[in-house]
């Protein structure tokens, strides 16, 4: 077994040395009955964490279900987990399809790194579906917008209230704080042509509404799941926050009109109509993302 302080991100997306670790952590909070109903499995994952899908055998009944481990990497922040955990509960809390977090362990969690265990959403995402032949990109965009919109109408005071609660700081939730990380990032060898953009955008931020909405910040066909023609769950909040809703909007046309053609070049062509199709969908369009 390798010791918990020389446990790297390769080793951490090693199955079967996770699998070890998770176990006896398990073992040593939850009892010595707690065993693998079904082996930790690798399922592909962001840029956060490394996931991975399991089940428990003598485990509440809370915990006997399909689960998901979120694995945080090396160099992330120490709070990440606990800031996700406060507000997705809070969400399904309130009705949105959303997966509730049952563990959050802050460091030294699996080899130095916290970890959240959730439930495991069921289906399949609607970016798969969106990319399935025949597919109707016009009803499959309104459907996303729709699941977007109904985010963005959730009562954020209680979700503020809830997120306090759990000792996560306000700003921790704010966009702002996500261009710090970026005017990091920018910082770091190769990445230092980048600093002018981020400065452009630092000069012109603009002045947010006295009432904001909660966000997801990467709100797009693959975070988003179906099962049985129904949304069963919004998955991947890190950058959840509370945030003017065009903000929202804005990151999602983003990821499917431009970031998605990188990723897949053949899907270029029928990423044309997003900007026009969405915005207007999620009744969040501003003045720029509008038609003539």
């Amino acid at each position: 077994m390798t010791p918990l302080a020389h446990v790297s991100d390769h080793e951490l997306s090693d199955e079967s040395i996770v699998s070890e670790l998770l176990i006896n952590w398990l073992k040593a909070d939850l009892g010595d009955d707690i065993e693998y109903a079904e082996p930790l499995k690798t399922i592909t994952g962001g840029f956060e964490t490394f996931t991975f899908g399991f089940r428990l055998s003598g485990a509440s009944e809370e915990l006997s279900g399909s689960l998901i481990l979120r694995l945080f990497r090396q160099g992330g922040h120490h709070q990440q987990g606990k800031r996700e955990a406060a507000l997705q509960n809070a969400l399904a809390g309130l009705g949105y399809p959303v997966p509730q977090v049952m563990i959050v362990a802050e460091p030294p969690g699996i080899g130095g790194q916290p970890f959240n265990i959730m439930e495991r959403v069921p289906g399949h995402t609607l970016g798969e579906e969106m990319l399935a032949p025949g597919a109707d990109m016009a009803t499959e965009i309104s459907r996303l917008a729709h699941i977007q919109a109904r985010l963005h109408t959730i009562p954020v005071a209680p979700v503020q209230e809830a997120v306090a609660a759990s000792g996560i700081p306000a700003d921790q939730y704010s966009i702002w704080g996500q261009f710090k990380m970026l005017g990091r990032y920018v910082e770091q060898p190769g990445r230092t042509h980048l600093a002018p953009l981020v400065q452009w955008l630092n000069d012109h931020r603009p002045i947010e509404r006295e009432t904001l909405v909660v966000c997801h910040g990467d709100f797009q066909p693959f975070n988003t799941m179906m099962n049985d023609g129904k949304v069963s769950g919004v998955i991947d909040w890190p950058g959840g926050s509370f945030a003017d809703p065009e903000y929202d909007v804005a990151v999602a046309i983003c990821d499917m009109s431009i970031l998605a053609g990188v990723v897949i070049p053949e899907i270029r062509p029928i990423l044309d109509p997003v900007p026009d199709l969405y915005a207007p969908l999620t009744g969040s369009a501003p003045n720029w993302m509008k038609s003539d």
